[in-house]
């Protein structure tokens, strides 16, 4: 399941945590409102195929970069001798302060490893141009939206990102 186990009595809880402790940085951009107007009017003047993609574990998918405990959920079975130990996380969960972040994080990495490059002006919006062919993608939480006129690099990226998230 992705969990360690270490003594209770070591622990510092998600909900406790502390800034420059537990975690440093939270901030994770998002695409603004008027981008992505302005794309979607963009996509209609250019003829280019629209796609919404929503990923329903979004912050679930960061890595973290510190180190995280958390008590045991009351469903969680384990034997009689664990019960005075909790879990260490591996991945971000909901309620971390810093999953919104760890999620960007692995974003941008996935893009950027993938022939995408990042706008200097929006930070959540990437492009591939190929010769005419071009792909624009932006993220806005857990949602991707995507604006292209090459229906083969659609595909691969969709496939890209199940993969991944």
């Amino acid at each position: 399941m992705g969990f360690n186990t270490v003594n209770l009595n070591t622990i510092k809880q998600g909900y406790n945590q502390k800034w420059g402790i537990d975690y440093n940085e939270t901030f994770s951009p998002v695409v603004r409102h008027t981008t992505l107007r302005l794309l979607l009017a963009l996509a209609v003047q250019l003829d280019f195929k629209t796609c919404h993609l929503d990923v329903k574990t979004a912050f679930l998918n960061g890595e973290l970069e510190e180190t995280i405990y958390m008590e045991k959920p009351d469903s969680f079975e384990c034997s009689k001798v664990d019960k005075n130990k909790v879990l260490k996380l591996n991945k971000a969960i909901y309620g971390l302060k810093q999953s919104s972040r760890a999620r960007h994080k692995k974003v941008d990495n996935v893009k950027l490893s993938n022939g995408y490059k990042k706008s200097k002006i929006e930070p959540c919006l990437y492009t591939k141009i190929v010769n005419e062919l071009r792909t624009i993608v932006t993220l806005y939480v857990d949602d991707f939206f995507i604006f292209s006129n090459d229906e083969k690099e659609m595909i691969l990226l969709k496939e890209i990102l199940s993969g991944k998230f």
